[in-house]
């Protein structure tokens, strides 16, 4: 082992062979802003902030039947933040829908397992879909990552959305 590598604990070895195809073990968050967030801002903030947090920086390697955190010699965060636009008017269905498109699909295993897609002209602002793999960290960890991205405003209140729930009928076996 170089001493550029952490064992994994065996807690997050068990999310990161949990995953499948059918099945990726990743926590996703979706932040909305009123206001655009210009790109090299976004990136400062990133890395002052995000990126202080070695595991961020690493990925996993491989060897026998054990894994380990690397830090990735390669590492660019531009390969980790997506710009995209959405189709049609951009409104909440089509993000709905790339949410659910980015949430079935795995993250690259070869590099740090985290990514951040910037959708810009979102409702008046802009949003950010947020990927991170469960192996990282635990969800709770990972919303007290995420919150220190954010300045407080002078009002600063967050506004939760319910989300439509569907009713579920019994059935007889």
């Amino acid at each position: 082992m170089s001493s550029k590598e952490t064992p994994m604990t065996a807690v997050d070895r068990s999310w990161l062979r949990m995953e499948t195809v059918e099945n990726p073990m990743m926590i996703s968050a979706v932040l909305v802003f009123e206001q655009s967030i210009h790109l090299p801002r976004l990136k400062r903030v990133l890395t002052d902030r995000f990126l202080r947090f070695r595991r961020f920086r690493q990925r996993i390697h491989r060897r026998g039947d054990r894994e380990y955190w690397q830090d990735d010699p390669l590492f660019d965060i531009d390969n980790h933040i997506h710009v995209i636009a959405l189709p049609g008017g951009g409104g909440q269905q089509e993000l709905q829908d790339l949410v659910s498109d980015l949430t079935s699909t795995g993250l690259d295993l070869r590099r740090p397992l985290w990514q951040i897609h910037y959708i810009d002209q979102y409702d008046g602002g802009c949003a950010l879909v947020v990927r991170i793999h469960h192996c990282i960290a635990d969800g709770i960890s990972l919303v007290r990552v995420l919150l220190s991205l954010t300045d407080p405003g002078p009002e600063a209140t967050a506004t939760v959305h319910k989300l439509p729930i569907r009713k579920l009928r019994a059935t007889p076996a």
